[in-house]
C-alpha cells in the first residue's frame, strides 16, 4: 500500500506529513507484529524440536539401559555355561586322581570343554579294566605269597621234625 500511495518509490514527498507518519507507523507496527509472529512460530518450532530431542534422548537412554541389562544377563549365562562344565571337568579329574573310577558318564556338549570331559570320561572308562586287572594280579600275588608263606611254615616244621628225628637217631647210634 505504501508503494501505491507513492511513499516508498517517490522522488519527493507529496503526501501530507501527518498521513505519512501515520502510514509509516502503521507499516512499522505491521512489520513488528509480523516479526513477533515469526519469532513466536520459530520459538514454537524450536520447542517442538527440543521436546522431540528430549523424547529421543530418553528413548535412547532406556534402550541403552535395556541393552546393558541384556549384556549383563548374557554375560552371566555365558560365564555359567563355561564355568559349570569346567567345574565338572575339574571334579572328574580330582576323582580320577583320588582313585575313584566310579560314576556314570554325564552328557556333555560338543565344544572344547565338552570334548575335554568326554576325553576324561573315556580315560576313566579305559582305566577301570586296567585297575581291575592290576587288582586281580595283586590278589593273585597275595594269594601266592600266602601259599609260599604257608609252604615255608610247613617246610620249617618238617625241617624241625627231621632235625629232632636226626638227633634221636644220633643219640641211638651213640648208645649202640
Amino acid at each position: 500500500r505504501l508503494v501505491d500511495d507513492g511513499l516508498l518509490g517517490a522522488d519527493k514527498l507529496e503526501v501530507p506529513a501527518g498521513r505519512y507518519f501515520d502510514t509509516l507507523t502503521t507499516g512499522i507496527e505491521s512489520i513488528n507484529t509480523l516479526g513477533g509472529q515469526a519469532t513466536q512460530q520459530l520459538l514454537d518450532l524450536v520447542q517442538q524440536q527440543a521436546a522431540a530431542a528430549r523424547r529421543a534422548l530418553w528413548l535412547m537412554g532406556g534402550a541403552l539401559a535395556m541393552l546393558t541389562l541384556l549384556a549383563i544377563a548374557l554375560a552371566t549365562v555365558f560365564v555359567r555355561a563355561i564355568s559349570r562344565p569346567l567345574g565338572q571337568a575339574v571334579d572328574l579329574a580330582h576323582a580320577v586322581a583320588g582313585g575313584d573310577l566310579s560314576g556314570a558318564d554325564q552328557p556333555h556338549g560338543s565344544n572344547e570343554v565338552g570334548q575335554l570331559i568326554a576325553a576324561q570320561q573315556q580315560m576313566r572308562a579305559n582305566l577301570r579294566p586296567i585297575v581291575a586287572q592290576v587288582r586281580r594280579g595283586s590278589e593273585s600275588v597275595a594269594l601266592a605269597s600266602g601259599e609260599i608263606a604257608q609252604g615255608n611254615h610247613d617246610l620249617s616244621g618238617r625241617t624241625e621234625s627231621q632235625a629232632s628225628a636226626l638227633e634221636e637217631t644220633a643219640a641211638s647210634m651213640e648208645q649202640l
